[in-house]
């Protein structure tokens, strides 16, 4: 049990690492790219062609993605954790005391809606990805507005749009979704370990 145990720490710790990485190099490779742009900008014969944006927003949705879906896995070993490994293991209770009913009264997620606000803008990796979204919006309309043209304003607005929405929506709306996905794996996993034991205790 403490080799399961310690296995699907690292694999946690592995994923939080992967997430960290995700984000440094995403922020490093966009500032980059901006700073090549508009370093280039001053320079008649090469405008900014607004449409570049676009390939940002493609990479941001595309990682935040990844992202969301570690986290995701993320939730689900550590529910498995609390369910079947924690209740026998005297020592180690962190999955269980984390999300405990005592532990959610001190949660920032409880004190304030303000902290509550804070705490989505400010602390979450995931919704760093909807503010640079956001950045990356309004400089694609800066240039636009600059480089106007119907083509752009069309393919490149549409497709920035809806882009915009995808990282709003995978750090905003689904806020509250990622406790609703906990609750469903801790009804998961119960589910499975009152099968196990009722196979246990009635064999035949």
């Amino acid at each position: 049990m403490n080799d399961e145990y310690n296995m699907l720490r690292k694999e946690i710790d592995s994923n939080l690492k992967q997430m960290h990485q995700y984000f440094a190099l995403t922020i490093t490779a966009l500032f980059v790219t901006l700073a090549l742009i508009f370093d280039n900008s001053t320079n008649p014969s090469m405008p900014i062609n607004p449409n570049i944006f676009s390939i940002m927003f493609a990479v941001l949705v595309c990682v935040a993605a990844r992202v969301k879906s570690l986290s995701k896995s993320n939730m689900r070993i550590s529910t498995y954790m609390e369910i079947f490994l924690e209740p026998n293991m005297n020592d180690r209770n962190w999955e269980t005391r984390m999300y405990s009913k005592a532990a959610k009264g001190y949660s920032s997620h409880n004190i304030d809606a303000k902290f509550k606000l804070a705490e989505i803008l400010i602390f979450r990796v995931g919704s760093t990805y909807s503010l640079l979204g956001i950045i990356i919006y309004a400089l694609y309309i800066f240039v636009l507005y600059e480089n106007f043209s119907w083509f752009y304003a069309l393919s490149g607005g549409i497709f920035n749009t809806i882009a915009l929405w995808i990282l709003i929506h995978l750090s905003f709306f689904s806020y509250n979704a990622n406790h609703k996905f906990r609750d469903d794996f801790i009804e998961y996993w119960k589910d499975i370990k009152a099968q196990e034991e009722a196979a246990m205790a009635d064999p035949e």
